[in-house]
C-alpha cells in the first residue's frame, strides 16, 4: 500500500500524476487529464491489472462545447 506522485511527460506537455495502491489491492491513478481505477491481482506469481474505469479528459476543452460549423451543417 502507498501513494506515489510523479510527472507524466508527453508530447503535449506534462501532468502531475498520483498513483495510490490500497491494502485490498485496488488502485487509482489520477491527474488533471486522466483518471483510472482497478484491482491488482496476483496469479501464479504474476501481477495483472484489472481496470474498472478509465477516463481521459482534454484539459483544453474544460467546460466548452463546440457548435457545428456551417460547413458541417450543409
Amino acid at each position: 500500500t502507498g501513494t506515489w506522485q510523479g510527472w507524466l511527460v508527453t508530447e503535449r506537455g506534462f501532468n502531475l500524476i498520483t498513483f495510490e495502491i490500497r491494502a485490498d489491492g485496488s488502485f487509482e491513478v489520477s491527474g488533471r487529464s486522466v483518471r483510472a481505477s482497478g484491482i491488482l491481482a496476483v496469479t501464479d506469481g504474476q501481477t495483472a491489472i484489472r481496470r474498472n474505469q478509465t477516463v481521459a479528459r482534454d484539459p483544453r476543452a474544460r467546460g466548452k462545447r463546440r457548435a457545428p460549423s456551417s460547413a458541417a451543417r450543409a
